[in-house]
């Protein structure tokens, strides 16, 4: 039984869902809606353990940008992307273990040696949610739910901070390619600095953390990716003092307060869409399958 048949069997999604569909002029295969089947359990049974241990998150980025513009997923997006106060981050990381079991597993730099990302994510093991430059590492690379901290922010040192933890994002990418055969890769990985990667992964918490013990900092900021501008990843601490829920795919989940407030941080003029050509070109650089287990996928599909 695949992941999917799954989802249908036990009743979290209908299988009309699946259907192909045009929404936004863009055609949101079969292929996709099974993706996008995968994300909403995982959701789900992240939403699970946070309501039993009364963590709060929020729909962040993409993902929020999806539920109030569309009501669920941007037709072209392809994850799901939550965010933690701190505290409550630490507080899911203590009982992760005992609660995402089965085809569940939360993923950190300290549960799945060689993930040297630096933000957690929860994936479905019987899934394929591969990028291509770390095709070749071991690390689970199932389809997977993206979680991201919010730390105290400090304006005055922000950009400085920024930057080194950019620099330690870096150099742990560049050693994460050092299997790869492609000569960009290669490239990237001569660069790397030498340093433990687990080390690095050590460091940016550091950072990321530093003013963790000033009370009711003004901003906090989500300094554990690099897509963005600084600027554009700092907010208001007030937008996240409570959630209201919000329609996504059928189901409700929590947004921040002052959702409108970091979409315009985010995006500016977040109801104005991409151009057609542009639709999801920052995804296709990642091999995603529903159906077949990621250790499965590497074994038929790639020549070592």
């Amino acid at each position: 039984m695949t992941e999917c048949e799954r989802i249908i069997k036990n009743n979290v999604l209908p299988r009309s869902f699946f259907d192909e569909e045009i929404r936004c002029d863009f055609l949101v295969t079969k292929e996709r809606k099974k993706i996008w089947a995968i994300g909403l359990d995982l959701l789900l049974e992240f939403d699970r353990v946070c309501k039993k241990y009364n963590l709060s998150y929020f729909l962040i980025h993409g993902s929020l940008l999806g539920a109030i513009r569309h009501n669920g997923f941007i037709p072209w997006d392809d994850d799901i992307d939550v965010a933690m106060l701190r505290s409550d981050y630490n507080n899911l990381m203590n009982i992760a273990a005992k609660e995402f079991s089965n085809q569940y597993f939360f993923q950190t730099p300290y549960s799945d040696n060689g993930y040297l990302f630096s933000f957690n994510k929860l994936r479905n093991k019987n899934t394929t949610g591969i990028s291509l430059s770390f095709r070749y590492e071991s690390f689970n690379q199932g389809l997977f739910l993206d979680i991201f901290p919010l730390d105290n922010c400090l304006l005055d040192d922000a950009e400085k901070r920024f930057n080194q933890i950019k620099d330690c994002i870096i150099d742990n990418s560049n050693y994460m390619r050092r299997k790869s055969l492609d000569s960009e890769d290669q490239k990237r990985y001569l660069q790397h600095s030498g340093k433990d990667p687990l080390e690095v992964v050590k460091e940016i918490e550091r950072i990321q953390t530093m003013h963790e013990k000033i009370k009711n900092t003004e901003y906090v900021n989500n300094s554990s990716i690099t897509t963005y501008p600084y600027e554009k990843l700092i907010f208001k601490r007030d937008s996240f003092s409570s959630s209201i829920m919000h329609e996504f795919e059928g189901f409700k989940f929590p947004i921040p307060i002052g959702w409108e407030e970091i979409l315009k941080n985010n995006y500016g003029d977040y109801l104005q869409m991409p151009a057609k050509e542009d639709r999801g070109k920052w995804h296709d650089k990642s091999i995603m399958n529903a159906d077949i287990p990621y250790k499965q996928f590497a074994q038929t599909y790639y020549v070592k």
